[in-house]
């Protein structure tokens, strides 16, 4: 029996460093083939893109450049080329078995050891709709966190510029991690920094949404005269967990100076724009990823209440068709 178990845990050992790699392909596989295409929500109109790409990016080339280039024009030829050699669900499941696996796999390989936290910030269902429902954005974060964790100096700043071509989101992170570098550049000291970022975030809110209508940003016009309806209790949420980040050591803080700075990004966005969540949407895996790094009775409080953030949302969305992100059938 001995033997066995000494076995066994040889066999575990060799195959620790392919377990990213398995997980990510069971996850992609199972979000491509397994589950039908048609019962998630803008399941039709992703369909339409990879059947006729060409259409979407006639419309923009006609309403001018600037459109065009500001449209995720990179979401239209990731649909065109594979549309060449393949029907238009094929497309789909290729794009989506792709970029699921890849982001996947990013977010599984960055602490192998923490492996069963990482597979539950996959299955958190912020992070989830990015690969059933809001495609655009799920391909644009798998294409930024690639850039985050496997590329280094220019080609790492080269690979997450790609990311708002892909999802028009992204350009606003991109602003900010622009911001949180030109402080970091001018000394400014470490604890401040996320709180500038969050002061800028608060103050920016109608500039951010007149810049991208004035650029044509199709999402521009839906959120110009949205109204912002929330209860508080997100931003109570976030803001204990920035109060957490910012009572660690300096090391780790400045270590993770723009996970802290994306948090206080959405804290400082929250009440003022419509636009807060989905943003943050963008980076929330990079939160979790580095508050599950986190030590001792840190690490303990912050992954009590992603278990409580992660349940509670399940459980809010459980009365909801494919909690919240099927259609009606």
């Amino acid at each position: 029996m001995a033997e066995v178990d000494v076995i066994a845990s040889s066999v575990m050992r060799r195959l620790e460093p392919f377990w990213p790699l398995i997980f990510a392909s069971i996850y992609a596989y199972f979000l491509a083939f397994i589950m039908p295409l048609d019962v998630f929500k803008d399941r039709e109109h992703y369909l339409d893109y990879a059947t006729e790409p060409g259409l979407s990016m006639l419309d923009y080339w006609l309403q001018g450049f600037l459109p065009v280039l500001f449209n995720e024009p990179l979401f239209l030829i990731v649909n065109y080329v594979p549309g060449l050699f393949l029907s238009g669900p094929a497309v789909l499941e290729a794009l989506i078995f792709s970029f699921s696996f890849l982001g996947a796999y990013c977010v599984l390989s960055s602490n192998p050891r923490l492996l069963v936290w990482m597979v539950l910030i996959l299955l958190l269902p912020q992070v989830l709709k990015n690969y059933v429902m809001q495609l655009r954005q799920g391909y644009a974060l798998s294409l930024f966190l690639y850039g985050w964790f496997f590329c280094r100096g220019v080609n790492r700043w080269l690979v997450i510029a790609m990311a708002p071509f892909l999802h028009a989101s992204f350009f606003i992170v991109l602003a900010f991690m622009v911001a949180y570098q030109s402080f970091t550049f001018l000394r400014i000291r470490y604890w401040l920094v996320p709180l500038l970022i969050g002061a800028i975030a608060a103050s920016s809110t109608f500039l951010i949404i007149e810049v991208a209508s004035l650029l044509g940003v199709r999402q521009g016009e839906r959120y110009a005269n949205a109204v912002v309806h929330v209860s508080g209790k997100a931003f109570v949420f976030w803001f204990v967990v920035f109060c957490i980040f910012m009572a660690q050591s300096k090391s780790w803080v400045v270590r993770h100076g723009l996970e802290i700075s994306f948090v206080a990004m959405y804290l400082g966005l929250y009440f003022m724009s419509p636009l807060a969540g989905r943003v943050f949407e963008s980076v929330l895996p990079l939160v979790l990823i580095a508050g599950l790094s986190l030590q001792g009775r840190s690490f303990l409080i912050f992954a009590s209440m992603f278990l409580i953030y992660f349940f509670g949302h399940y459980f809010l969305a459980s009365r909801e068709v494919l909690f919240g992100v099927g259609v009606a059938l």
